[in-house]
């Protein structure tokens, strides 16, 4: 942006900006007021045009000739509209909420780019812009949005601050008015609008803000440098083992990645002029950019083991698409790094071009092209009706409450398939997660699931009945065990009932269920932490019944446990149990805590 000469230029400008500011807000006031009276999908269009357009246009006002304003604000409220829409579309059947979605984040980042792309284009009129001038507009617009936007914090800030000043003398109009959407509403984007315009046409100071920012950053990137280094100095000692196993290591990697990009150009800047980065920043910015190459292959390495595993997800189609940007920058930077000629003359190049393949990226993400959420539906839903996935390993609540349409009509379709007992089983759960109410219910367990999640010790094997009987999701004994790490089982009698006890363990403890008379309930646990020894005999097997009149208490790997009754009222005599519990002689035991013997 170019300062501002003259009074009557600056106050027109000013009255612009903050009309635009305040039916800015005036808009978004009457969407809040109509949210449940306009289609979800026009009503995605509507706020997300009108929370970005805005903003564009602040930006571009000024700056830009008629026609060109014209062209790209126009353009500017097609992308915001049509993407934001996709997004309502996408989501259509959730609650509809007021307020910038997840997606706007997107859809305005993808707006930055293009918007620092046409400007600096069009005021040299040439397709491709000076380099100073692309960092200049880019960098010193991110400083407006950042100082504006702190100081609309700070206004409401001064009006809490004020409005609790007068409830202090009995007068609580002050605290109700700024409550109110017609004035919270215009004021906070009239308010922007005038940070826009203060920071536009003090340019100077926001030039030396922005100017001290990046000198500070630039000398962080021997931090992280020095980070990088030791982290790939020491993964050959430690191989990639322990990567392939954190679910987390690419998206750190990728973040690692981000902050070095950002790094070296804020070290870079405009490129060596007056002596300015010192050689120490050089060096330390071309190791930073050859560090870039293993990073970025590090992270392409995780994903497409999680990926091959587990299938795709939004996050990790949303991490692919991040971890392409990182290997341009990569390719280019390590260009840089190692080119001869004017110090890492090629990043210039590099930023532009790779400007412009995320902006592809994004319009790809954002649009139905490539939609994460679609792309990752059809992915899991493969891997279900493929075999790749056990019917009850599937996660039917990532379609039910997170996939929005693509979830609900994969889930109609599962719910529908017929013809064999694993398509019934699906079909079954499909049809529970459909009914769920909320993501945190879990899908019931079959009962052929159910014996596949337990192990049997000393040949025991399970009742039918303990199989097939409905649970209640708090005592489910199968609902903390999985087919990948099956709970032991021993199936003994503890007490003087003709039934025997199922006895799960579940690592450090273990439950006692029993069978006084209608259905199987949890009754009790064993009387002592299971150590890292007794765990290890229960592995083994290492486990049996030992006499301890009138009952039997269990030896594992040579120590003696008893039953801990579950939720036993106190007796009222020495002789009597409350006749709450009498049902069942297990709730009688009494027993010392655990010791060795």
């Amino acid at each position: 942006m170019s300062e501002v000469e003259g009074a009557p230029a600056e106050r027109r400008l000013l009255a612009v900006r903050a009309g635009v500011g305040f039916v800015q807000g005036l808009v978004l006031f009457a969407l809040y007021k109509w949210i449940n009276h306009i289609d979800p999908i026009a009503f995605g269009a509507l706020t997300t045009a009108a929370w970005l357009f805005p903003i564009v246009f602040l930006g571009a006002f000024g700056a830009l000739g008629l026609w060109t304003l014209v062209i790209w604000t126009t353009a500017a409220v097609v992308i915001a509209g049509g993407l934001g829409g996709y997004a309502a579309f996408e989501a259509s059947g959730g609650p509809t909420t007021f307020g910038p979605n997840p997606a706007v984040i997107f859809i305005g980042a993808t707006l930055y780019i293009l918007h620092h792309l046409i400007l600096p284009a069009a005021a040299e009129r040439r397709w491709r812009a000076s380099y100073e001038r692309y960092f200049d507009e880019a960098w010193m617009d991110a400083v407006r949005l950042a100082l504006s936007t702190l100081f609309v914090g700070v206004l409401w800030g001064l009006l809490f601050l004020g409005a609790s000043l007068f409830k202090l003398i009995g007068l609580s109009l002050p605290q109700e008015l700024i409550k109110q959407g017609w004035f919270a509403f215009p004021a906070t984007t009239t308010f922007f609008a005038c940070g826009i315009h203060l920071t536009d046409v003090r340019v100077t100071l926001v030039r030396g803000t922005r100017v001290l920012l990046l000198s500070l950053l630039s000398w962080l990137l021997t931090v992280l440098t020095i980070i990088a280094v030791a982290f790939l100095a020491a993964l050959p000692f430690t191989g990639l083992k322990s990567l392939s196993a954190a679910g987390s290591a690419s998206g750190i990697t990728l973040a690692v990645c981000a902050a070095l990009v950002v790094l070296i150009n804020a070290t870079y800047q405009e490129g060596q002029q007056d002596g300015y980065p010192p050689a120490v920043l050089k060096w330390f910015s071309r190791i930073a950019a050859l560090a870039l190459v293993p990073l970025v292959g590090v992270s392409f390495y995780c994903l497409s083991l999680r990926i091959s595993e587990y299938g795709l997800t939004p996050q990790r189609i949303n991490m692919v698409a991040g971890a392409s940007v990182a290997a341009c920058y990569a390719a280019g930077y390590s260009w840089a790094a190692v080119r001869r000629g004017r110090w890492m003359a090629p990043l210039e190049r590099t930023n532009w071009l790779t400007a412009q393949v995320m902006v592809c990226l994004l319009l790809a993400l954002l649009s139905p092209l490539a939609d994460p959420m679609r792309l990752s539906v059809s992915s899991q839903v493969r891997r279900l009706e493929f075999g790749g996935l056990a019917p009850a390993q599937f996660d039917y609540a990532f379609l039910r409450f997170h996939a929005g349409r693509w979830g609900a009509e994969a889930l109609r379709r599962l719910e529908s398939m017929r013809g064999s007992p694993r398509a019934g089983e699906i079909a079954s759960l499909a049809e529970a997660a459909l009914r769920s109410n909320n993501p945190w219910d879990r899908t019931a367990i079959s009962a052929a699931d159910r014996a596949r999640r337990f192990r049997p010790l000393k040949g025991s094997v399970l009742p039918v009945g303990f199989l097939n009987q409905p649970w209640d999701d708090p005592n489910d004994p199968a609902s903390n065990c999985t087919e990948k790490s099956p709970c032991p089982f021993l199936v003994t009698k503890i007490d003087n009932q003709p039934a025997p006890e199922v006895i799960v363990f579940y690592g450090s403890f273990a439950k006692v269920y029993d069978r006084p008379q209608s259905g199987w309930r949890f009754v009790g646990t064993l009387n002592g932490p299971l150590c890292s020894d007794d765990q290890r005999a229960v592995a083994e097997g290492d486990i049996s019944t030992t006499p301890s009149p009138p009952h039997n208490d269990l030896m594992i790997g040579g120590r003696r446990f008893a039953l801990e009754p579950y939720n036993v009222c106190a007796p009222t005599s020495g002789r009597e149990v409350n006749d709450q519990h009498s049902a069942s002689p297990v709730f009688a035991i009494s027993r010392p805590r655990a010791t060795v013997k």
